[in-house]
C-alpha cells in the first residue's frame, strides 16, 4: 500500500495524538526522543541504500553489510545495543536515549564509586 505525503503526515499526526493522550504531558518527550533517534538512523541507512542501488543496480547486493560503514544499533536478546561509538550533544541526550526515559545525564551518569558526572566534571 503506498501513501501520499499528505496521507503519511496525517497518519503520523494521529499516532502522535494517541501517544500524547495516553501519557502524561511531562513524559511525552520520553517516547518521542528515542523514536526521533531511531528514525534518524533509519533515514541514514535508507539514504545509503538508495545510493548503493544507484551504483550497482541490484537490491540484494545493496543490502550486503559491506556497503555500510555504520551499524549503530543491533537487536540482541530483545534489546537495542550500540555497535559503535555514537557522539551525543549532551550527557542528558545520551542518557535519554540509553534509558528510554526522561533523565538528567549530569546526575544519572556515575562511575563505579557512585560519583556523578556533575561531581566529576563540574565541581
Amino acid at each position: 500500500m503506498s501513501l501520499t505525503l499528505d496521507e503519511l503526515d496525517s497518519h503520523l499526526f494521529k499516532c502522535a495524538d494517541i501517544i500524547r493522550n495516553a501519557v502524561d504531558k511531562t513524559d511525552y518527550k520520553d517516547f518521542i526522543l528515542p523514536l526521533v533517534f531511531c528514525k534518524t538512523i533509519s533515514d541514514t541507512y535508507q539514504d545509503r541504500f538508495e545510493e548503493v542501488i544507484d551504483e550497482v543496480g541490484d537490491e540484494e547486493i545493496a543490502r550486503q553489510e559491506a556497503w555500510y560503514d555504520f551499524v549503530v544499533l543491533e537487536v540482541e536478546d530483545w534489546a537495542l545495543v550500540f555497535q559503535q561509538d555514537h557522539t551525543f550533544n549532551s550527557p542528558t541526550g545520551a542518557a535519554r536515549v540509553v534509558l528510554g526515559r526522561s533523565s538528567n545525564g549530569w546526575r544519572d551518569w556515575a562511575n563505579g564509586d557512585g560519583d556523578t558526572l556533575d561531581e566529576i566534571e563540574r565541581q
